[in-house]
């Protein structure tokens, strides 16, 4: 059953959960889109791409996990055109070197979490996740992104990016366009 070949969204999820149960990284990565991203559970980390999910999902099956088995509940979509969100509630239980392990990992809008901890940063009553660097860094590059479009030329971050980490001084055509 390929991705392409799904009724819904929840398919694909019932499927690739059948496939983690079955510890089948074929039968996984075949409802991959080219673009896969996702959190590696074991170091934090983000992955990104069907080399990075393969060795991670690769590292997962090796580490000697036994009897995986994963019950769905609460499963919700939302869509829009070609994209969704499925959320869902996750009970799964496994043995990992012996050891009985279990799992219960509730999800949530990922858009409602990152709306909801922006007004906690907001109100001062949490800390935010990112570095406030990121965050202007984003924000040149789109107003980077404006500029080239009226000027009608290629506008280099370079020295922008060096400016706002304080490696160098802003160029004088930093400090009109400042003014």
């Amino acid at each position: 059953m390929s991705a392409g070949a799904m009724a819904s969204p929840d398919e694909v999820v019932r499927e690739l959960f059948r496939a983690l149960d079955a510890l089948d990284v074929a039968r996984i990565e075949a409802l991959f889109t080219d673009d896969i991203q996702g959190v590696d559970e074991l170091s934090g980390g983000w992955r990104r791409g069907r080399a990075s999910i393969h060795d991670y999902l690769e590292s997962v099956v090796s580490a000697g996990i036994s009897g995986l088995r994963s019950e769905i509940g609460d499963l919700t979509t939302t869509e829009w055109d070609d994209t969704a969100v499925v959320t869902c509630v996750l009970d799964q239980t496994y043995a990992l070197a012996g050891d009985d392990q279990r799992i219960h990992a509730p999800t949530i809008d990922p858009y409602v979490a990152q709306l909801d901890h922006f007004r906690d940063v907001i109100r001062g009553t949490a800390p935010s996740l990112q570095p406030v660097e990121d965050g202007a860094r984003s924000l040149l590059a789109t107003l980077a992104v404006a500029e080239a479009a009226t000027a009608g030329r290629r506008i280099d971050l370079r020295e922008r990016y060096a400016a706002l980490s304080g490696q160098t001084e802003p160029t004088p055509e930093d400090k009109r366009r400042a003014s």
